[in-house]
């Protein structure tokens, strides 16, 4: 199936082929269905074929393929005949580990569709305010009236053929709101147009279309350009929207779908680990005297005991000393400095000076190794596995070093330099000997190992899906798209399965695009299946494992660390009571000072007591911390735009002498009244005090006139927000959780940059100087003379059809074409292209950390795909081997070692929590603020019954309102009221029938809305009705219908106005949570998580604020580029704080990174004052701000997520929990008559079967038979028992 390929010609001798195994491949699957059928019967007991689902989807692929051949008219059924792809997936349940994997995606099944319908209900409500809000918007554009295009139909095929390559062309156009005035050039006025703008594909314009936008956002897949399109053709305050949505959706709702993932993981990991050691206790039992014989013998033989046997002991003294061991990690380090020196355009002398090096570190290793083999003795030697691993690597590298002798001795030969890569390649395994030394790098690399068997099946259940997709899209796709202008195609296997690995790896939406113009309902269907399978099933599963590994490893080290603690009881206890008894004593000693009226005994004593008063009054903290925000907010303002004769300078230069004076006065105080270094409150003994005095030196520093100049101390002063943290209780709380996980974090990067090297010298082997292409594109080679231009030498003129461009944000990769000289006014040169090359090794460095965040790295791949050889243009190569390099990086670098972050992230959390007896996230206020609303949540009172009405007349009303008919019917009209709205599109009155059957049946809802309203206040009464929070809902949502149907006609009421009353409607869906208690749980989750949310929300918008306001002072003149433009710039600091929410999302920050890094040669001028040139500073601005942000703070959301899911579902089906008192006490204030007091036995019968188990019997019998089970009660009894 993957050998057939849609765009082969028919009557080829590759078809007849392929015809013949499809013959025989369906004489073999007859045959072993015929035999399933015949062994196990066919329909009609427990255990038949076709009970199986397996057997059933074989049958139906076995029958539609016989179909066409029996009935040549009946058609080909390939699509379905695709489903075989399924087939692997009944031998998975072989392969160790995976029935653990299966069974867990199974069992997740049911939560997560819970998940998907909590993803639902936010779909809907933000595509239909989506739509309502937008619908329209980005089709008016300033343009001349008199010259619109004719072929509307074929620019929309351009632009989404230009799209699908990766970005495309975006076509500069002026949205006008509706205004004439916003269009500035002669002759345009604002136009509507049918069609977007090219380079536009997403819009609002249907509900449908709105929901794929969400999931865009969501998935954070080039979600920012449709916002910022959006700012300019709706309103500035766009932004607000899609951070909702980024919010809720991307930061929640897509952790839920690793919450339980990893939840269904652990259990199903629990259940088979439960069977497996039953299975080894019986073994045990079986066999226990056998081995408890050979454990006899091993004693009396001495079996197993670690003896020296054989070697020199002065010697072996000598190698396993101290000295030799670090002698040995310097020569390890030392070797790996030498293989990162090599870079593209080396002199020759430099290169023989690597071999030399390189040939001397072989021999040097040859040396150790025969020292320790002589040292050790043979048998003590390879008892060791890491021996057996250095003496394989040493006979790679000895190998490498005589080969390549033997090459330098025969030049005239042609040898196959490839080879010689590979085994220079196997030197980069050497690092593991480096890592061996790091104890907590090495745990976590021992993590990974352990975690390998799981790692290994996840890899194995990702390319049989990424195969059954391939297939799937072949069938579907293959040779309906334009291939020739677009590298996510699927007329053969390789391109298609690389189309789905991306989609996989949540860059979906640029196939989606190309495959749009071939069946835009099919596409969205199939997308979105891949990508809940691929990105939010197998993914999370992926980091499931890795999860569970990281806790694993935690139990093992347990038990050392508990052993610790229990050698030194109570001795922490000990220090914390000391400190408590010198703080309480001191606390009086102030007191007395204060309140004895008298005068102390010296002046220093009264200043002390005076000053120690101050700073530890609440006003004075709040008045500070005012302060500083007041001086934060004066930080923005201070931009380098703002004109230095302005008032506003001026006041600003003075304000900055008053805060620093302010703060400098408080800073003396606290000298005052704490001492510097006096225990045990000493100022400089607080590492929050020595903190903010670090930030007022440099604030009073830079006061001086003499350095006043120096931009250091002046991109300093942002650091001044950073005294927030010890004051707002909430941000210190997630601060120094960061402080206390910092060295797990080192260690997990310590890995990462581990691998990174690796991954960095093998790629610099594989495609060093070979990125690289001429301005002029009929130079393929590298003519002799020709200088390289530096790496981000790349003039937007310079942009060729064969090569990679920066377009709006996106890369963008064409099939092929060019130019026939170089660009005009451009020197012919030898370029690499912008996001970098594997030239030399800090650019490979980079390269691998951007592909690593998953930013481009299929550009990457392509590129390296492209590749010829040193010194030559890359031409397209669809079908390249390099692309497993980068696959590879994907999974090793991407999926592993940076999830590696989450694993360190959740599993600290878990332990800090484990400390604190709480969560570690939370100040005290908070954790009592939970366990208030958990108590609340469990002691909640039963909703009260609203009392019948007196009047005979209103009392059938009253039934009816209260029934759950009616219920039901309300429920059904919420839903099918919600399916109408989302039949709204973008210029629906052009179709008049659907528009009136619309506007009809809004109108009819809203009628229903209005009767059900009259019904309930009828029924109900006044006082009953509002006191319901519902029913309260309810009228809110009425009285909106009724101002947008009738008020709307006769006052005049703006028409944004009416949009925003319009979408309140959909608000109604909220009524249906009542029914769906999983949906319940969720948002319980939602509300339990706010607090440590807020927490670590509020720290990671200050960091945020700080690296805008540092942004702003570097690069606010730098030109404009391809991705920094208009809207995304550091211009002021609105533009930068929402540029940096943008990067937190992970979409193109590092196209951000390289314009700020524009030089010269891209067409800036350094003369300038100020310069519109950007810097390399760049570099570790967005590297810090993507470490911090991305893959600490962000993660940390994903351990509150998890954790308040798992205290949620930890909670025994089979025991009482708060939700089943719950049901009780509505079911005891719907079946028990209130007025008594008291239950009669019919009315127990009732509550108990109403009620779901523990405390009921729902579901399990009827009314009659439990009321039958009744014990009749004594004299002395007040109560009823029922047997049961």
């Amino acid at each position: 199936m993957a050998w057939n390929s849609p765009v082969d010609p028919e009557g080829t001798e590759k078809q007849a082929t392929i015809a013949k195994c499809e013959h025989v491949f369906l004489a073999i699957f007859t045959c072993e269905l015929v035999t399933k059928i015949i062994g196990y019967g066919f329909v009609m007991h427990k255990y038949s074929y076709l009970r199986d689902p397996w057997c059933i989807l074989d049958f139906l692929v076995v029958s539609l393929a016989w179909l066409p051949i029996f009935i040549p008219s009946f058609g080909n059924f390939t699509g379905l005949r695709t489903l075989r792809a399924l087939r692997p997936l009944r031998t998975l349940r072989f392969v160790p580990g995976m029935p653990v994997l299966i069974s867990s995606i199974f069992a997740a099944i049911p939560p997560l569709g819970n998940v998907v319908g909590l993803a639902s209900f936010l779909f809907l409500i933000f595509g239909i305010v989506g739509e309502e809000l937008f619908e329209g918007t980005l089709h008016y554009w300033c343009d001349d009236p008199h010259a619109h295009h004719d072929d509307d139909h074929g620019r929309q095929l351009v632009a989404r053929i230009l799209k699908g390559g990766g970005g495309g062309d975006r076509e500069e156009v002026t949205f006008c709101r509706h205004d004439d005035r916003l269009c500035t050039e002669p002759g345009e006025v604002c136009v509507y147009h049918d069609y977007m703008p090219i380079g536009r594909n997403s819009d609002f314009d249907s509900v449908l279309n709105a929901v794929m936008m969400i999931v865009q956002i969501i998935t954070f897949d080039t979600w920012s350009d449709i916002m910022y399109d959006l700012m300019d053709a709706f309103s500035a305050y766009v932004w607000v929207y899609f951070l909702l949505v980024a919010m809720l959706g991307g930061f929640f709702v897509v952790q839920l779908f690793l919450a339980v993932v990893f939840e269904e993981f652990m259990k199903s990991k629990e259940n088979n680990a439960a069977v497996e050691e039953e299975a080894l206790a019986k073994e045990a039992a079986e066999h226990g005297e056998e081995m408890k014989q050979t454990d006899d013998y091993a004693k009396l033989t001495g079996e197993g005991e670690a003896e020296i046997k054989g070697g020199i002991p002065l010697l072996r003294e000598i190698v396993e000393s101290t000295t030799f061991q670090y002698g040995t990690m310097l020569m390890l380090v030392c070797n790996m400095v030498v293989m990162c020196m090599p870079y593209a355009g080396q002199p020759a002398e430099y290169g023989l000076l690597i071999e030399t090096l390189t040939a001397y570190f072989t021999v040097l290793f040859v040396i150790e190794m025969a020292l320790k083999f002589v040292a050790v003795g043979v048998k003590d030697f390879f008892a060791q596995g890491w021996n057996i691993f250095d003496t394989t690597l040493l006979l790679v590298s000895v190998a490498d070093l005589l080969l390549t002798e033997f090459v330098k001795a025969n030049e005239d030969a042609n040898f196959n330099v490839m080879y010689f890569r590979v085994l220079r390649m196997v030197r980069v395994l050497r690092m593991l000997r480096i890592m061996k030394s790091w104890d907590g790098l090495f745990r976590i690399f021992m993590c990974l190992l352990g975690a390998a068997g799981q790692v290994a099946n996840i890899f194995v259940l990702l390319f049989v899906f990424m195969t059954m997709f391939t297939l799937l899209g072949m069938q579907l796709f293959g040779g309906l798209t334009d291939s020739a202008g677009t590298r996510y195609h699927f007329d053969y296997y390789l391109p298609g399965m690389l189309t789905i690995l991306s989609t996989f790896s949540g860059g979906w939406v640029d196939p989606y695009i190309v495959c749009t113009a071939v069946n835009e309902s099919l596409a969205r269907v199939f997308f979105i299946s891949a990508l809940v399978i691929g990105f939010f099933v197998i993914f999370n599963l992926f980091i499931a494992i890795l999860l569970d590994s990281f806790g694993s490893d935690e139990e093992e080290a347990g038990g050392e660390g508990e052993e610790k603690k229990e050698e030194e009881p109570g001795a922490v206890e000990a220090a914390g009571q000391a400190t408590e008894k010198t703080d309480l004593l001191t606390d009086q000693v102030f007191a007395v000072a204060a309140q004895s009226g008298g005068t102390p005994p010296t002046g220093g004593r009264k200043l002390r007591t005076f000053s120690l008063s101050v700073v530890e009054h609440p006003l004075w903290e709040a008045f500070i911390i005012f302060a500083i925000f007041l001086s934060s907010v004066c930080l923005v303002l201070d931009a380098p735009r703002l004109d230095p004769n302005s008032d506003l300078k001026h006041f600003l230069t003075l304000s900055n002498y008053a805060f620093t004076a302010l703060f400098t006065v408080e800073l003396i105080l606290k000298f005052l009244a704490y001492d510097l270094l006096a225990e045990p409150n000493g100022y400089l003994l607080s590492s929050w005090n020595v903190m903010d005095l670090c930030i007022m030196l440099v604030s009073i520093v830079s006061l001086c006139e003499e350095y006043a100049k120096m931009s250091v101390l002046r991109l300093l002063r942002v650091l001044r927000p950073l005294r927030l943290l010890s004051r707002i209780e909430g941000m210190k709380v997630i601060f120094e959780f960061f402080a206390r996980a910092s060295g797990d974090i080192l260690n997990v990067t310590g890995v990462v940059i581990f691998f990174q090297v690796s991954f960095a010298v093998l790629g610099m082997e594989l495609f060093m100087d070979s990125f690289g292409s001429c301005t002029d594109p009929t130079i393929k080679p590298l003519v002799p003379g020709m200088s390289p231009a530096p790496i981000d030498a790349y003039p937007r003129e310079a942009k060729q059809e064969p090569w990679t461009g920066w377009k709006n944000g996106r890369r963008r990769l064409k099939g092929g074409g060019g130019r026939k000289g170089p660009p005009k006014g451009i020197p012919t040169s030898w370029l690499n292209p912008p996001f970098g090359s594997f030239d030399d090794f800090p650019n490979a460095m980079l390269l691998l950390f951007i592909a690593s965040t998953g930013d481009g790295w299929t550009d990457f791949m392509y590129t390296g795909m492209d590749v010829v050889g040193p010194g030559i243009a890359p031409q397209r190569n669809d079908f390249s081997p390099a692309c497993l390099f980068f696959i590879m990086w994907l999974l090793v670098g991407t999926f592993t070692t940076i999830n590696l972050f989450v694993g360190s992230v959740v599993d600290n959390f878990g332990k800090i929590k484990a400390e604190l007896d709480g969560s570690a996230l939370l100040t005290d206020e908070q954790k009592q603020w939970q366990a208030a609303m958990l108590d609340s949540a469990a002691k909640k009172p039963a909703p009260r019954q609203p009392r019948p009405p007196k009047s005979q007349l209103l009392r059938p009303v009253f039934d009816l309102v209260t029934g759950k008919a009616f219920d039901i019917f309300c429920t059904s009209i919420i839903l099918t009221n919600i399916i109408i709205m989302a039949l709204d599109y973008h210029r629906i009155e052009d179709d008049e029938a659907m528009y009136a059957f619309y506007s009809n049946a809004l109108a009819s809802f809203s009628y229903i809305y209005y009767v059900e309203c009259f019904i309930k206040l009828l029924g109900l009464g006044l006082g009953n009705y509002f006191r319901d929070n519902w029913n309260r809902f309810d009228f809110f949502l009425v009285a909106t219908s009724l101002l947008d149907q009738f008020a709307a006609v006769s006052l005049p009421i703006p028409p944004m106005f009416l949009r925003i009353v319009r979408v309140a409607r959909i608000m109604r869906i909220m009524r249906l949570l009542k029914g769906f208690k999983g949906l319940s749980s969720l948002l319980t989750t939602l509300v339990l998580s706010v607090p440590a949310l807020g927490n670590v929300g509020g720290l990671l918008a200050l960091i945020t604020f700080i690296y805008s306001v540092l942004g702003v002072q570097l690069f606010t003149f730098v030109k404009s580029g391809e991705v920094m433009n208009d809207h995304r710039n550091f211009d002021d600091f609105g533009h930068g704080y929402l540029v940096l929410l943008q990067c937190l999302t992970g979409d193109n920050w590092s196209g951000l990174m390289y314009d700020a890094m524009v030089g010269p040669e891209r067409g800036c001028n350094p003369d300038l004052v100020p310069t519109d040139c950007g810097s390399s500073i760049a570099i570790p601005f967005f590297l810090s701000f993507i470490l911090l942000g991305n893959f600490i703070m962000l993660n940390m959301i994903v351990s509150v997520v998890l954790d308040n899911f798992t205290a949620l579902d930890s909670i025994k089906s089979n025991l009482v929990s708060a939700s089943d008192v719950a049901d009780f006490g509505e079911a005891w204030a719907e079946h028990v008559d209130p007025n008594p007091g008291t239950a009669t036995e019919w009315e127990v019968a009732q509550l108990i079967v109403a009620v779901p188990p523990p405390m009921g019997v729902k579901d399990q019998m009827a009314v009659e038979e439990a009321y039958a089970m009744r014990i009749e009660p004594t004299a002395a009894q007040t109560y009823v028992v029922l047997q049961i």
